[in-house]
């Protein structure tokens, strides 16, 4: 060992009585050691990012799901105020107080600023037409259930409430919000947000509702056009399918004008009804997105700086 630094000395040694050498070899050296270390720093710093837009993405998942748990206790809590309710109680025998009693409830949900939760009632005796799937295995089950669904008004989130008298079961009452609810909750936290809904979900909203109101996104997927973001949902069709794609396997994505985040969405009876899609502006006062790739720029100045004044040093 110690004959071979000795003749590591020698060597260098040599070199340096060689200017010319001992200059050549110290700036291919440098190089060297510049080209490395600025690779291993941009894998660092790539992969750093990629867990900083990793965790955005899951904060957007994270927040979805809070709100739309908030949306069911909500809903829970307005089942029982109406079962506590005598008027609805004792209209359960009567199906014309009854549907008094349903339309004035929404009346008051309307006026008092709730225009888009609605009250339903399906009765179990006396039935008349042929109820939803998700009402008859609330029906068969007879238990809670809550969930997204695609129904006539459109994307909501629907709550089932069995209801019995003298404990037998004699009706289904329905909470339902419309999925714009959530929307307007989203986008009041600083967040973009959509609802696309799957091609084969579209018979399932009424023909008023549809009709020349949804545009194709993908070609599996519509948005209702009015009701949200037009710049928001072009950036997609603009990204094209390959995009999309690696947007859902990913979890997110980035381009010049946004950073997207989704989610694919299971109605209530376990069927695929289309992606909620959330993100942010790219850029602009405050956007996230922006002071990351400032940070990132100057953290990668000032690395750059310590390597050039590391080598100018070794000259």
């Amino acid at each position: 060992m110690f004959s071979f630094i000795k003749a590591l000395e020698r060597f260098f040694a040599y070199l340096k009585s060689k200017k010319g050498v001992w200059f050549t070899v110290l700036s291919i050296c440098s190089i060297v050691g510049i080209a490395v270390a600025m690779y291993l720093f941009s894998s660092i710093t790539e992969s750093s990012i990629h867990k900083v837009y990793e965790n955005l993405s899951k904060g957007y998942i994270t927040r979805l799901d809070g709100e739309v748990s908030d949306k069911q206790k909500d809903l829970k809590k307005l089942s029982i105020s109406i079962r506590l309710n005598p008027k609805f109680t004792s209209s359960l025998t009567n199906q014309v107080e009854l549907n008094t009693f349903i339309g004035e409830y929404n009346t008051y949900l309307e006026t008092n600023g709730f225009p888009n939760t609605k009250i339903f009632y399906y009765p179990i005796s006396n039935q008349v037409n042929q109820y939803r799937p998700s009402i008859n295995s609330t029906i068969t089950r007879k238990e809670t259930s809550f969930g997204y669904e695609v129904i006539g008004d459109g994307p909501s989130l629907v709550y089932f409430e069995p209801i019995r008298a003298n404990d037998n079961l004699v009706g289904i009452l329905e909470l339902r919000e419309n999925i714009f609810s959530l929307k307007a909750d989203m986008e009041r936290n600083g967040s973009l947000f959509l609802f696309l809904v799957e091609d084969k979900m579209l018979p399932n909203i009424s023909i008023d509702k549809r009709e020349g109101r949804y545009r194709v996104v993908m070609e599996d997927l519509k948005v209702e056009e009015a009701k949200y973001d037009g710049k928001f949902f072009a950036n997609i069709i603009e990204d094209g399918k390959e995009e999309f794609e690696k947007l859902k396997k990913d979890g997110y994505s980035l381009n010049d004008n946004y950073f997207k985040s989704t989610k694919m969405v299971t109605d209530i009876n376990g069927v695929v009804a289309g992606q909620i899609v959330m993100g942010e502006k790219a850029s602009g006062e405050g956007a996230f997105v922006d002071i990351v790739n400032k940070m990132t720029k100057s953290v990668a100045m000032i690395a750059l700086g310590l390597i050039m004044a590391m080598v100018i040093f070794l000259f």
